[in-house]
């Protein structure tokens, strides 16, 4: 027979005392608990004399001498006397405990193991629950600390946990953190820290609760504060005491308030409240800088504005500066503001303040000419406008040589090398001059700029398949925009899941089709999520058009964002399913849905390269988090055919909230060609084709892949090429 220790599992011989793999007590009929209180074969001497002839007082003098004792387990003391005593079970478990980082962690391991009947039972006691800080700054730092006290035997072991709203009372010094690991022995100052920059003003309570959960049990500790609104001081807007009260005052003289909103006096009162200034950028001039306040709050409507030119054309000597302008108006009888900034890869151009003249902004930008060689060079600056505008027109730059003065050149094309004209490759990202929102809402958002950027194109690909590398960075499709309009007949066509699906939710992150069969009561609803699949075209009498997705309206592909370790589809709300599926299905179907659609399917405009071919933006945007994703498909120009055979594929996620987030995103393309479900592919480098799985990592991931029609590269069929670039 066998005897099983109740702590730890392990088997023992039936007439064993103590467990030999911890050292507990055991229980049994035929040595029915030796003692209660089993005595040491020889005493253990503490340092300072005191002597221990059991494990109960071993272990009680031990947490009365906690300090003695760390240093006693460190250099082996206890280790050396269980060995001398016949307890080498105990031996190797203090030598284990001995190596631990924390040696306050390791006693406490220690006295866990040991044979002892008194009941070590930690007890946790605050000498506060409830803590009002009164009349608080906003921008003040203040520390507290709250005493916690363990009445119990053993050692205290949890954490303390912040919960408020803006993070405004922290754990710890510094920045602090909302979440902090604790233990101790007898008694530990919590140490917390209120963050002045994080206090806003307001006419109620701030309000922030501490939760203390340990092995002695849990408290909760309550902190309350008032921080109390500061009125605007100044002209025509004093005694505001919020920004709506601010607005109705500025509203009715709105000449003198444009002068406290453009020496930022309105934005110093933001400041002094703790709050957060719903202006991104400097502010406008003149009445156009109470506009501006407005269309941030949402107050009124932002007008439809446009700007002149699109482009400049200049030349010059090394050294020579030219002054040019930007004129940004709207047609409707509203006030225009803009500013612009300069973009790194362009320091030649300088951008000057701002005049604002009713509906109209103008932008004086001075261009210094570099002093190189004659070449042609070209660069942009950001103007960023009413309703989150933002448009980035080029300065195309001609250096001038010393003999002779030319007009500045257009931009020329270079041809690239000699390649079979059966296959061709993306290999670059145009940067189109269309107005892009710049997009703030409350809290700064945090544009995170181009995440992923896929270029797709397809040709048809008869008897001969030569592959070669696409080009690199934007040359290809640079060259492409600056060449003679291409061919306008497109060789693709897009079509988009944009009509709602019945569905059944599997396993995974999955929501297939049922094609209206299914009976079941896990069958629901899907909304149209703008997943996209592309076509070929018939290039010739004898071809046939193909589709180079599973679903013809590309519901089987999906893009994936992973926001601080939680999943989201792309443009998938919430399922809805019939009324008998149960509530708790229905949650765990829709863990990975959240959002609602802003702009769907929206037709691209036509930009500075006109000849490009037709495209679509859809925005979608999640609540919680407040995140927003925009997807563009645009059909154009090949980088080496000049033909509209080529998909180019954007994704930009914006944080539109006031957090941090990290965030991740995925694409999955369900490939299909022709009639083949399991298309093979070719990966640069490999000698055979890949027709099942291969992960790429880093430096592995080649610059392009080839999907084939067929599994054989003397007839592959149609091949569709893809390309993964960086912004």
């Amino acid at each position: 027979m066998i005897l099983t220790c109740k702590r730890c599992g392990n088997a023992n011989p039936l007439e064993a005392s103590f467990c030999y793999f911890d050292g507990q007590l055991l229980q049994n009929a035929i040595n029915p608990s030796p003692t209660k209180n089993p005595e040491l074969a020889i005493p253990f001497v503490f340092p300072d004399g005191r002597k221990c002839i059991s494990f109960d007082e071993l272990v009680l003098t031990i947490l009365d001498e906690w300090e003695e004792s760390k240093k006693l387990l460190k250099d082996g003391s206890f280790a050396r006397f269980f060995q001398k005593i016949g307890r080498p079970d105990l031996s190797v478990r203090a030598e284990k405990c001995r190596v631990f980082p924390d040696a306050d962690l390791g006693v406490d391991e220690l006295i866990n193991c040991l044979p002892v009947s008194i009941d070590l039972k930690p007890e946790l006691q605050t000498e506060i629950e409830r803590i009002n800080l009164g009349i608080s700054k906003s921008g003040t730092d203040r520390d507290l600390y709250i005493q916690l006290k363990n009445t119990g035997l053993g050692m205290i072991k949890g954490s303390a946990v912040v919960e408020c709203p803006d993070f405004w009372i922290t754990l710890g010094d510094g920045s602090g953190t909302n979440q902090k690991s604790l233990h101790f022995i007898n008694e530990f100052k919590l140490h917390l820290r209120i963050q002045g920059k994080r206090l806003r003003a307001s006419d109620k309570a701030l309000n922030a609760k501490i939760t203390i959960e340990t092995n002695g049990g849990s408290r909760e500790v309550l902190i309350t504060a008032e921080v109390p609104v500061l009125p605007f001081s100044k002209g025509c807007l004093a005694g505001a005491i919020s920004p709506r009260k601010l607005a109705s005052l500025a509203k009715v003289n709105p000449k003198e308030a444009g002068k406290l909103f453009e020496d930022n006096s309105v934005q110093d009162w933001y400041k002094s409240n703790g709050w957060t200034y719903p202006v991104p950028g400097p502010a406008a001039s003149g009445v156009a800088a109470v506009q501006q306040f407005f269309e941030a709050l949402g107050l009124v409507e932002a007008p439809q504005v446009l700007i002149e030119p699109r482009s400049h054309e200049c030349s010059g000597y090394p050294g020579e500066k030219i002054n040019l302008v930007f004129t940004v108006f709207s047609s409707e009888k509203r006030h225009v503001y803009a500013h612009a900034t300069n973009t790194p890869d362009a320091p030649w151009i300088i951008c000057k303040p701002t005049d604002s003249e009713k509906n109209r902004a103008i932008i004086s930008v001075e261009v210094i000419i570099p002093d190189s060689p004659p070449s042609q060079v070209e660069g942009r600056i950001n103007i960023f406008s009413n309703g989150g505008k933002v448009f980035r027109p080029r300065i195309y730059l001609s250096i001038l040589g010393p003999a002779k003065i030319l007009p500045p050149p257009l931009p020329e094309i270079k041809s690239s090398s000699s390649e079979s004209s059966n296959s061709s490759n993306l290999g670059g990202v145009p940067e189109f001059n269309e107005s892009e929102p710049y997009k703030f809402q409350g809290m700064p958002a945090i544009l995170l700029g181009s995440l992923l950027i896929l270029g797709i194109f397809a040709a048809i690909v008869r008897d001969v398949l030569s592959f070669s590398k696409p080009m690199e960075n934007n040359d290809a499709i640079s060259r492409v925009l600056k060449a003679e309009k291409p061919d306008m007949n497109p060789l693709v066509f897009l079509t988009f899941n944009e009509t709602d699906t019945q569905v059944s939710f599997g396993a995974g992150l999955t929501a297939k089709p049922t094609a209206g069969k299914a009976r079941t009561t896990n069958v629901g609803t899907q909304e149209a999520h703008m997943s996209f699949c592309i076509h070929t075209k018939p290039t010739d009498k004898n071809s046939k058009a193909k589709r180079l997705m599973r679903d013809s309206d590309g519901f089987t592909n999906n893009s994936v964002t992973r926001i601080n370790g939680n999943d989201w589809f792309f443009g998938q709300g919430p399922l809805k399913f019939r009324e008998k599926a149960s509530q708790e299905f229905i949650l765990e179907a829709n863990k990975h849905y959240n959002g609602r659609w802003l702009k769907m399917k929206q037709l691209i405009a036509e930009s500075e390269t006109p000849f490009l071919g037709k495209g679509y933006t859809s925005v979608w945007a999640m609540t919680n988090p407040s995140v927003e994703i925009t997807q563009s498909l645009r059909i154009i120009p090949g980088a080496q055919t000049n033909k509209l055979d080529t998909v180019l594929v954007r994704y930009r996620i914006e944080n539109r909230g006031n957090k941090n987030l990290t965030i991740g995103f995925r694409t999955l393309l369900d490939t299909f060609i022709g009639s083949n479900d399991g298309v093979p592919f070719l990966i640069p480098g490999d000698s055979e084709l890949c027709s099942s799985s291969k992960i790429m990592n880093g430096a592995g991931v080649p610059d392009f892949l080839q999907a084939l029609e067929n599994n054989d590269l003397n007839n592959p069929g149609t091949v569709a090429n893809l390309s993964l670039l960086n912004p």
